[in-house]
């Protein structure tokens, strides 16, 4: 018999280098103060004023774009399949759901609804040569759903991060992600599976019967 446990914030600490990497490695520029034509006297202080005026979005080499899908048809199923972006999970107080996503233009993503399933992936369309170059938004799945119970969630990423709020329960979640952070915060998930290679995993407040 399987033993009904309430985890409250439970933090699996790892190597953080890799996210820091991903997150933070492409938005960083070092400038030359000579360059700059910065005073000698407070050349920190200048730095500081001109890194808040600046306008970093200009320098980015890839255009960014935003998608809507609205959801069609009943589903207790969902599976998604992402590369680098973050996932997102938010409650709606509509009957439907919809799906925004935001990523470079060549990041592709697929939404449909399909034997009580909800599936989502994406697909990177880009030439190796085009990853070298800055992008400085960031590429986000955010997912509306009604607030209610699922049977089953599978969410597979290779960089991005996990966020599951305390709005949707589910028999069974699976939560995988190479380099992310995952978070769940749902009330009750009777089966989950989270893991992370080099990320770190938090579960706040979760009734599970089983965790692994």
């Amino acid at each position: 018999h399987l033993l009904s446990v309430t985890c409250y914030n439970v933090t699996m600490e790892k190597q953080d280098y890799y996210n820091e990497f991903f997150e933070l490695g492409q938005q960083k520029i070092n400038f030359s103060f000579f360059e700059l034509h910065l005073p000698d006297d407070d050349p920190v202080y200048t730095l500081k004023k001109v890194m808040e005026d600046f306008d970093f979005s200009k320098l980015s080499t890839q255009k960014q774009v935003n998608s809507t899908y609205e959801l069609d048809g009943d589903f207790s199923h969902i599976n998604v399949k992402i590369i680098t972006s973050n996932v997102i999970f938010k409650s709606t107080e509509e009957t439907t759901g919809k799906i925004e996503c935001t990523s470079p233009e060549k990041l592709v993503h697929t939404v449909k609804v399909e034997n009580g399933e909800l599936i989502v992936t994406e697909r990177d369309n880009r030439k190796w040569y085009e990853h070298i170059g800055f992008f400085f938004g960031k590429s986000v799945i955010t997912m509306y759903l009604p607030a209610t119970q699922y049977s089953n969630l599978t969410v597979t990423s290779n960089t991005g991060n996990i966020d599951l709020p305390k709005d949707f329960s589910f028999e069974k979640a699976e939560l995988k992600s190479d380099t992310g952070n995952i978070v769940c915060s749902s009330p009750s998930v009777s089966v989950l599976n989270a893991s992370t290679h080099t990320g770190n995993i938090t579960v706040n407040n979760t009734d599970t019967s089983s965790i692994y």
